[in-house]
């Protein structure tokens, strides 16, 4: 493995600060909202473009990546380019999309989840070939996903889905850029949705003895899904350099997607998920 002097590459990264700085700012400046991604997409392509990547593209989804390197195997950088809203413009001290900069800070709506890490992702792939720091056989990957945070449905984990079974994209390692005070882990935080279905029998209120309710069902369920636990601490969750010392909390399930329960006047099916969206081989990641 190539010796890294790290001197060098931290002059280098001091080198492109300013450039760093408006690109990200530039990020900023443009609403993006999820399924609203457009103009920050065009920014980052145009970015890519000025820099000489190998190869930009914008994928079916939305999702604009960059290429470094020619190898066979990909080391993905990831980080989403969609945020949260605004909410209240009156509890902001300073207009969230044309920013402010100081010594020290970037603020702005998107600043630092996620857009950040994208603008520090694509000058490090440009630092990365210019200084021959790609590995052996590797490329650089650097791809600014799109509807993370919300939309009309639930996208969570669609933007990958789509790299991985559409584009056929599959990296051995991923880079999420998402902020982590500076930190690097090793892993990620995974979650899982299940869906309860629960079925009962309608009748008249004057005869509650005839039916079944399926509300009373759910109920003993969500109860149960509720309840306290405390789980073992994950070492994939912990930080490379020290152990974590984080202690167990008591967590809830965000959200549950429960369907109600049937009714003798409907029998409409629900409507058949996008073929690509199947689970996918997790590759390795780190934040």
């Amino acid at each position: 493995m190539k010796e890294l002097d790290y001197d060098k590459i931290k002059s280098v990264a001091k080198g492109y600060e300013k450039d760093i700085t408006a690109f990200l700012r530039a990020m900023i400046s443009h609403p993006s909202e999820s399924c609203e991604e457009g103009e920050v997409v065009a920014t980052i392509k145009a970015e890519m473009e000025k820099l000489n990547f190998d190869e930009v593209k914008v994928d079916g989804l939305g999702n604009v990546m960059g290429f470094m390197g020619d190898g066979d195997k990909i080391i993905a950088i990831d980080g989403h380019i969609d945020t949260v809203g605004i909410g209240n413009r009156d509890n902001w001290d300073f207009d969230p999309y044309e920013g402010f900069e100081d010594d020290q800070l970037i603020g702005g709506r998107g600043g630092s989840d996620q857009e950040g890490g994208v603008a520090s992702a694509t000058y490090a792939a440009k630092m990365m070939k210019d200084m021959d720091l790609i590995p052996e056989g590797y490329k650089i990957m650097v791809v600014g996903t799109v509807q993370e945070e919300d939309c009309e449905e639930d996208c969570d984990g669609m933007c990958w889905q789509y790299i991985y079974n559409v584009d056929g994209i599959k990296p051995e390692f991923v880079i999420s850029t998402e902020p982590t005070d500076g930190g690097i882990y090793r892993g990620h935080r995974g979650r899982m949705e299940i869906r309860v279905d629960v079925k009962g029998v309608s009748c008249h209120g004057s005869a509650p003895e005839r039916g079944d309710n399926a509300i009373y069902k759910m109920a003993d369920i969500i109860s149960d899904a509720t309840a306290p636990t405390s789980p073992p601490p994950s070492r994939a969750s912990s930080r490379c350099s020290t152990p974590s010392t984080t202690p167990s909390t008591t967590r809830t399930p965000a959200s549950w997607a429960v369907a109600p329960a049937p009714s003798p006047r409907s029998s409409t099916p629900a409507p058949p998920a996008a073929p690509w969206l199947t689970p996918a081989p997790s590759p390795s990641t780190a934040a």
